[in-house]
Protein backbone atom coordinates (compact mmCIF):
# COMPACT_ATOMS: atom_id res chain seq x y z
CA UNK A 1 0.00 0.00 0.00
CA UNK A 2 1.75 3.20 -1.17
CA UNK A 3 0.00 5.30 1.48
CA UNK A 4 1.91 3.47 4.24
CA UNK A 5 5.23 4.57 2.75
CA UNK A 6 4.06 8.19 2.54
CA UNK A 7 5.50 10.09 5.55
CA UNK A 8 2.61 12.54 5.26
CA UNK A 9 0.30 10.11 7.08
CA UNK A 10 2.71 8.99 9.81
CA UNK A 11 2.66 7.96 12.58
CA UNK A 12 0.20 5.08 12.20
CA UNK A 13 -1.74 2.99 14.67
CA UNK A 14 -2.64 -0.36 13.11
CA UNK A 15 -4.70 -3.32 14.22
CA UNK A 16 -3.43 -6.54 12.67
CA UNK A 17 -5.61 -9.67 12.67
CA UNK A 18 -3.58 -12.66 13.84
CA UNK A 19 -2.89 -15.62 11.56
CA UNK A 20 -5.40 -17.64 13.58
CA UNK A 21 -8.08 -14.97 13.06
CA UNK A 22 -7.60 -14.97 9.29
CA UNK A 23 -7.54 -18.77 9.14
CA UNK A 24 -10.84 -18.87 11.06
CA UNK A 25 -12.69 -16.93 8.33
CA UNK A 26 -15.22 -18.91 6.33
CA UNK A 27 -13.73 -20.28 3.08
CA UNK A 28 -16.29 -18.30 1.07
CA UNK A 29 -15.34 -15.09 2.91
CA UNK A 30 -11.64 -15.73 2.26
CA UNK A 31 -12.40 -16.27 -1.43
CA UNK A 32 -14.34 -13.01 -1.59
CA UNK A 33 -11.61 -11.02 0.19
CA UNK A 34 -8.72 -12.33 -1.89
CA UNK A 35 -10.47 -12.46 -5.27
CA UNK A 36 -8.96 -10.23 -7.96
CA UNK A 37 -12.42 -8.83 -8.66
CA UNK A 38 -12.66 -7.50 -5.10
CA UNK A 39 -9.25 -5.90 -4.62
CA UNK A 40 -10.86 -2.48 -4.13
CA UNK A 41 -13.03 -3.90 -1.34
CA UNK A 42 -10.01 -5.61 0.25
CA UNK A 43 -8.24 -2.25 0.24
CA UNK A 44 -11.15 -0.70 2.15
CA UNK A 45 -11.07 -3.54 4.69
CA UNK A 46 -7.33 -3.01 5.22
CA UNK A 47 -7.76 0.76 5.56
CA UNK A 48 -10.41 0.15 8.21
CA UNK A 49 -7.63 -1.32 10.39
CA UNK A 50 -5.39 1.77 10.12
CA UNK A 51 -5.48 5.11 11.96
CA UNK A 52 -3.18 7.76 10.50
CA UNK A 53 -1.44 10.76 12.09
CA UNK A 54 -1.73 9.32 15.59
CA UNK A 55 0.39 6.85 17.52
CA UNK A 56 -1.88 5.48 20.24
CA UNK A 57 0.13 3.82 23.01
CA UNK A 58 -1.36 1.13 25.24
CA UNK A 59 -1.47 3.51 28.23
CA UNK A 60 -3.89 5.72 26.27
CA UNK A 61 -6.59 3.02 26.13
CA UNK A 62 -9.55 3.06 26.44
CA UNK A 63 -10.30 6.08 24.26
CA UNK A 64 -13.08 8.53 25.01
CA UNK A 65 -13.37 9.43 21.33
CA UNK A 66 -13.76 7.22 18.27
CA UNK A 67 -10.82 7.86 15.91
CA UNK A 68 -11.49 7.89 12.19
CA UNK A 69 -9.78 5.18 10.16
CA UNK A 70 -8.20 5.61 6.74
CA UNK A 71 -11.26 3.89 5.31
CA UNK A 72 -13.42 6.77 6.57
CA UNK A 73 -15.47 5.07 9.28
CA UNK A 74 -14.81 5.53 12.99
CA UNK A 75 -13.49 2.84 15.33
CA UNK A 76 -14.36 2.39 19.00
CA UNK A 77 -11.81 1.06 21.53
CA UNK A 78 -13.38 0.27 24.90
CA UNK A 79 -13.03 -2.02 27.91
CA UNK A 80 -14.72 -5.38 27.90
CA UNK A 81 -17.82 -5.63 30.07
CA UNK A 82 -17.18 -9.30 30.79
CA UNK A 83 -13.39 -9.75 31.05
CA UNK A 84 -11.23 -7.61 33.31
CA UNK A 85 -8.33 -5.99 31.47
CA UNK A 86 -9.57 -6.87 27.98
CA UNK A 87 -9.81 -4.18 25.30
CA UNK A 88 -12.48 -4.52 22.62
CA UNK A 89 -12.89 -2.95 19.20
CA UNK A 90 -16.29 -1.95 17.81
CA UNK A 91 -18.47 -3.35 20.60
CA UNK A 92 -16.82 -6.76 20.72
CA UNK A 93 -16.12 -7.30 17.02
CA UNK A 94 -12.51 -8.10 17.96
CA UNK A 95 -10.27 -8.13 21.03
CA UNK A 96 -6.72 -6.84 21.35
CA UNK A 97 -4.55 -9.89 22.09
CA UNK A 98 -1.07 -8.47 21.38
CA UNK A 99 0.11 -5.03 22.49
CA UNK A 100 2.85 -2.53 21.70
CA UNK A 101 4.17 -3.94 18.41
CA UNK A 102 6.44 -1.08 17.34
CA UNK A 103 7.42 -0.83 13.66
CA UNK A 104 8.93 1.75 11.35
CA UNK A 105 6.16 4.30 10.99
CA UNK A 106 4.07 3.69 14.08
CA UNK A 107 2.66 1.08 16.43
CA UNK A 108 0.45 -1.97 15.95
CA UNK A 109 -1.79 -4.25 18.00
CA UNK A 110 -2.72 -7.84 17.27
CA UNK A 111 -6.47 -8.57 17.26
CA UNK A 112 -8.38 -11.85 17.19
CA UNK A 113 -10.79 -10.98 14.39
CA UNK A 114 -11.18 -9.18 11.08
CA UNK A 115 -13.00 -5.85 11.37
CA UNK A 116 -15.79 -5.19 8.88
CA UNK A 117 -16.32 -1.66 7.55
CA UNK A 118 -19.96 -0.70 8.26
CA UNK A 119 -20.93 -0.10 4.64
CA UNK A 120 -19.35 -3.31 3.35
CA UNK A 121 -20.81 -5.77 5.82
CA UNK A 122 -19.70 -9.39 5.63
CA UNK A 123 -19.90 -10.44 2.02
CA UNK A 124 -19.33 -14.00 0.88
CA UNK A 125 -19.91 -13.49 -2.83
CA UNK A 126 -19.07 -16.52 -4.88
CA UNK A 127 -18.79 -17.56 -8.51
CA UNK A 128 -20.38 -20.47 -10.31
CA UNK A 129 -19.99 -21.84 -13.81
CA UNK A 130 -22.80 -21.73 -16.33
CA UNK A 131 -22.72 -23.85 -19.49
CA UNK A 132 -22.81 -21.94 -22.78
CA UNK A 133 -22.34 -22.90 -26.40
CA UNK A 134 -19.38 -21.80 -28.46
CA UNK A 135 -19.47 -20.38 -31.97
CA UNK A 136 -21.30 -22.58 -34.45
CA UNK A 137 -19.14 -23.88 -37.28
CA UNK A 138 -17.98 -26.81 -39.35
CA UNK A 139 -18.13 -30.08 -37.39
CA UNK A 140 -14.77 -31.17 -38.83
CA UNK A 141 -13.10 -28.06 -37.33
CA UNK A 142 -15.27 -26.94 -34.43
CA UNK A 143 -14.56 -23.30 -33.44
CA UNK A 144 -13.25 -22.61 -29.95
CA UNK A 145 -15.16 -20.96 -27.13
CA UNK A 146 -15.99 -17.26 -27.07
CA UNK A 147 -13.57 -14.88 -25.28
CA UNK A 148 -14.09 -14.98 -21.52
CA UNK A 149 -15.31 -18.59 -21.58
CA UNK A 150 -13.43 -21.89 -21.34
CA UNK A 151 -13.87 -25.42 -22.60
CA UNK A 152 -15.95 -27.60 -20.30
CA UNK A 153 -13.62 -30.04 -18.56
CA UNK A 154 -10.66 -28.59 -20.44
CA UNK A 155 -11.40 -30.83 -23.44
CA UNK A 156 -13.11 -30.14 -26.75
CA UNK A 157 -16.59 -31.63 -26.57
CA UNK A 158 -19.26 -30.49 -28.98
CA UNK A 159 -22.82 -31.14 -30.07
CA UNK A 160 -24.76 -30.79 -33.30
CA UNK A 161 -27.49 -28.34 -32.46
CA UNK A 162 -26.87 -25.20 -34.48
CA UNK A 163 -26.90 -23.72 -37.97
CA UNK A 164 -24.29 -21.51 -39.60
CA UNK A 165 -23.47 -19.93 -42.96
CA UNK A 166 -20.33 -21.41 -44.58
CA UNK A 167 -17.77 -19.01 -46.00
CA UNK A 168 -18.53 -20.26 -49.50
CA UNK A 169 -22.08 -18.91 -49.12
CA UNK A 170 -21.03 -15.44 -47.96
CA UNK A 171 -20.39 -12.33 -50.01
CA UNK A 172 -16.93 -11.21 -51.05
CA UNK A 173 -16.81 -9.00 -47.94
CA UNK A 174 -17.79 -11.87 -45.62
CA UNK A 175 -21.25 -10.49 -44.87
CA UNK A 176 -24.37 -12.62 -44.47
CA UNK A 177 -27.67 -11.74 -46.18
CA UNK A 178 -31.19 -13.08 -45.74
CA UNK A 179 -30.73 -15.20 -48.84
CA UNK A 180 -27.56 -16.85 -47.52
CA UNK A 181 -27.87 -20.59 -47.14
CA UNK A 182 -27.43 -22.11 -43.68
CA UNK A 183 -26.18 -25.61 -42.99
CA UNK A 184 -26.17 -27.72 -39.80
CA UNK A 185 -23.05 -27.33 -37.70
CA UNK A 186 -21.46 -27.99 -34.33
CA UNK A 187 -20.61 -25.84 -31.32
CA UNK A 188 -18.24 -26.52 -28.43
CA UNK A 189 -19.42 -27.11 -24.87
CA UNK A 190 -18.09 -24.14 -22.88
CA UNK A 191 -18.41 -22.63 -19.41
CA UNK A 192 -18.72 -19.00 -18.36
CA UNK A 193 -18.20 -17.65 -14.81
CA UNK A 194 -21.28 -16.16 -13.12
CA UNK A 195 -21.00 -13.88 -10.08
CA UNK A 196 -23.41 -14.73 -7.24
CA UNK A 197 -23.70 -11.98 -4.60
CA UNK A 198 -24.55 -13.35 -1.16
CA UNK A 199 -24.02 -12.62 2.54
CA UNK A 200 -21.95 -14.63 4.98
CA UNK A 201 -23.60 -16.62 7.75
CA UNK A 202 -25.45 -14.43 10.30
CA UNK A 203 -25.45 -11.42 7.91
CA UNK A 204 -28.32 -10.14 5.80
CA UNK A 205 -29.74 -7.12 4.01
CA UNK A 206 -28.42 -4.61 1.50
CA UNK A 207 -24.61 -4.94 1.27
CA UNK A 208 -24.90 -7.51 4.10
CA UNK A 209 -24.93 -4.83 6.79
CA UNK A 210 -27.47 -6.57 9.01
CA UNK A 211 -26.21 -9.08 11.56
CA UNK A 212 -27.83 -11.81 13.64
CA UNK A 213 -25.96 -12.23 16.90
CA UNK A 214 -26.20 -15.14 19.30
CA UNK A 215 -25.06 -14.14 22.78
CA UNK A 216 -25.14 -15.84 26.15
CA UNK A 217 -27.12 -14.48 29.08
CA UNK A 218 -24.87 -11.98 30.82
CA UNK A 219 -27.54 -10.23 32.88
CA UNK A 220 -25.64 -10.89 36.08
CA UNK A 221 -22.63 -9.08 34.63
CA UNK A 222 -24.42 -6.16 32.98
CA UNK A 223 -23.88 -3.90 35.97
CA UNK A 224 -20.12 -4.53 36.16
CA UNK A 225 -18.21 -1.22 35.84
CA UNK A 226 -15.97 -0.71 32.84
CA UNK A 227 -12.52 -0.90 34.42
CA UNK A 228 -9.34 -1.63 32.46
CA UNK A 229 -6.22 -2.70 34.32
CA UNK A 230 -2.89 -4.20 33.36
CA UNK A 231 -2.69 -7.93 32.62
CA UNK A 232 -0.50 -8.57 35.67
CA UNK A 233 -3.13 -7.13 38.02
CA UNK A 234 -5.90 -9.01 36.22
CA UNK A 235 -4.01 -12.28 36.63
CA UNK A 236 -3.49 -11.53 40.34
CA UNK A 237 -7.20 -10.83 40.86
CA UNK A 238 -8.31 -13.93 38.95
CA UNK A 239 -5.91 -16.07 41.02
Amino acid sequence: MPVIADPLHRPFTMFWPTDEALAALLPAQQHWLYSNQNLHHLLQVLNFHIISDWRIDAVDFPLKIEPRTMQGSTLSITCSRFEIGALMLNDGAAQIVQRHLVFDGGIAYGINGLLEPPHLGARCDTFTRQPVSGICGNCSAVPRCLPGTKLKGGMLNYHRNCWYVPRSHRSAFGSVSHSSRTVPGCSADCLTPVWLPQCCKHHYGHDCQGTVQYTADYDQLSSRPLICIHNEVAAWLSG
